[in-house]
């Protein structure tokens, strides 16, 4: 009853954000799906009728095409906070972005100024022993395994926390390549200790040195990260890996204005595994608007796909061997 009240006057939302196709038989898709609940019933009182958006991650057999039953994440801390946009499956164990539940999450400073374990414009905010990027949940129970994942050093010096946290991820196996899209390393690990760090590679060098000092009378607001937008032109976009070279797509971004972010000029990074050499090749541009760029899921990590609009309207794919 309240959930058609709810959508016929467009209050609820379903948002899909990041497929993922797992050993060629399954396809997932992280989706934010309404949630509703009931409040306490208190005599005299109407009943309170709560909603919100709830992660959960849709299933379709690509064998048979036949849809399986969805999964509802439902990992609650109340200091925490579960963004799905992005997620991957390391076996049963399912990784999603985990961050503390402040700014910029929590808009009411008042919560958590002063507290050096949640406000992340003081600096001992980053030696917190319970700072984390990830974390790891059995796929079928939701039950937490472990936090993982730290701030990157261009984090800590310019205090904005969470802000500038973007995920990416890889994955082989038991093996799991993570990372922050605009700091330009990533980091192994596998599904026995996801803390450990068994390797680091750098695919592009984030030189914080020319960061400007954090601006005190800035703390707090919305616009403080503006100072740092524009020293933050590269972004990961896609990752791979195999036992001998790391393969990542990076994209030369204009911050300041997004929208033009899929067509962005966009490099391949292959880095030798053994030797840590990187090495750096221009993607071709098809005749047409890029509406995103890829790496080939097939084990081949320098097969570059781009999805593209012609002038005339059609939408095209173009696989490049880069």
């Amino acid at each position: 009853e309240h959930f058609n009240e709810f959508k016929n006057d467009g209050s609820i939302f379903y948002f899909p954000l990041t497929p993922r196709i797992i050993d060629d038989k399954l396809l997932t898709i992280s989706f934010s799906l309404p949630y509703i609940w009931y409040g306490e019933r208190v005599e005299g009182e109407p009943l309170k009728v709560n909603f919100a958006n709830a992660p959960s991650v849709l299933l379709r057999d690509l064998r048979s095409g036949r849809a399986l039953p969805p999964h509802y994440v439902t990992l609650e801390e109340d200091d925490y906070f579960l963004s799905h946009f992005n997620f991957v499956l390391v076996g049963d164990k399912l990784i999603m972005q985990y961050e503390k539940k402040t700014w910029p999450l929590q808009p009411d400073s008042s919560k958590y100024k002063g507290n050096k374990r949640m406000d992340p414009f003081m600096a001992e905010f980053y030696n917190q022993d319970d700072n984390c990027t990830a974390v790891a949940m059995n796929f079928d129970t939701y039950e937490m395994i472990e936090r993982f994942g730290e701030y990157e050093p261009f984090q800590t010096k310019t205090l904005t926390g969470s802000f500038f946290d973007i995920p990416i991820y890889a994955v082989s196996g038991n093996q799991l390549m993570y990372g922050n899209g605009l700091s330009g390393k990533v980091y192994l690990t596998d599904s026995r200790n996801f803390k450990r760090k068994l390797a680091e590679y750098e695919l592009f060098n984030l030189d914080e040195s020319v960061f400007p000092e954090p601006d005190s009378t800035m703390f707090y607001d919305y616009d403080y990260p503006n100072a740092y937008e524009y020293l933050l032109s590269r972004r990961i976009t896609d990752l791979r890996f195999d036992s001998k070279k790391v393969y990542a797509l990076v994209a030369y971004e204009d911050r300041g204005d997004t929208d033009k972010n899929a067509d962005a000029p966009t490099k391949l990074v292959v880095v030798d595994r053994k030797t840590g050499k990187r090495s750096e090749y221009a993607v071709p541009h098809p005749q047409g608007t890029v509406l995103g760029y890829g790496l080939k899921g097939d084990g081949k990590g320098g097969d570059v796909f781009a999805i593209y609009r012609t002038d005339d309207g059609q939408f095209r794919v173009a696989i490049y061997r880069v």
